[in-house]
């Protein structure tokens, strides 16, 4: 995706969600994680500050904690809230230092104000010769193999395994359906998409051996590297 790698302050929403992954997965049966819980949500919050419609995933992040790491309490509740609002107030503070509060309030207003769905915004990804079309295609094609192959076989992992893996699932839902939502964020939000779908494919690849499985692995590489080379501009569509 070359065409995304112009390295815009937003990209770094996918490191910092990377690292919120890792963090949250360290929460995992803890009896009272609120250091954990903390840097978390500081790195979502973060992020938000950078792609403000990731805000949805807050209540995501929560239910993560409470259901799949079986690790929420009161104290690593409010230790989550007071690292989602921290780096807001970080940005209130430079905002008040600077005397321009301009960046602060289109975050907020971004926030408060529901996104309505603009028809044309969906133009340019309705032709299947865009490539910014074929890209999303083959990743949502992939790992929804993926992911409806552990869903059939989920009982073959660990239970931790399991959890951090239907982290994954519902992550990829979240990204997916918030790209369909708001296709003008696709450089921000495609790389997100392919950070959360990567786990899940590469699970898939990794402990599958049929012939149709393998049959699918060369397949898909061959795509990927023909969808790479037309990124690359090696050829045009």
């Amino acid at each position: 995706m070359t065409f995304a790698h112009d390295i815009p302050v937003t990209w770094l929403a996918v490191p910092l969600i990377a690292s919120s992954h890792y963090l949250l997965f360290r929460t995992y049966q803890k009896h009272n994680p609120v250091n954990y819980s903390f840097h978390t949500f500081f790195l979502l919050g973060t992020s938000i500050l950078l792609i403000p419609q990731l805000y949805v995933m807050v209540p995501l992040y929560f239910w993560y904690m409470a259901v799949f790491m079986r690790c929420l309490s009161w104290r690593a509740f409010w230790a989550g809230l007071i690292g989602l609002t921290l780096p807001a107030w970080f940005l209130a503070g430079w905002c008040a230092f600077a005397g321009d509060f301009g960046n602060i309030q289109d975050v907020l207003q971004t926030i408060t104000n529901p996104h309505l769905v603009n028809p044309d915004n969906y133009t340019q990804y309705l032709s299947f010769r865009n490539i910014q079309t074929l890209t999303w295609l083959f990743v949502t094609f992939v790992s929804f193999v993926a992911t409806v192959h552990y869903l059939h076989t989920y009982y073959n992992d660990k239970i931790r395994t399991r959890m951090y893996l239907y982290v994954y699932v519902m992550q990829i839902a979240a990204v997916w359906l918030l790209l369909l939502w708001q296709p003008d964020l696709y450089n921000q939000l495609m790389p997100l998409l392919m950070l959360c779908s990567c786990t899940i494919i590469a699970h898939f690849f990794a402990l599958t051996g049929s012939i149709v499985s393998n049959t699918f692995f060369v397949l898909s590489v061959l795509a990927l590297g023909v969808l790479t080379s037309i990124n690359m501009g090696l050829w045009k569509l």
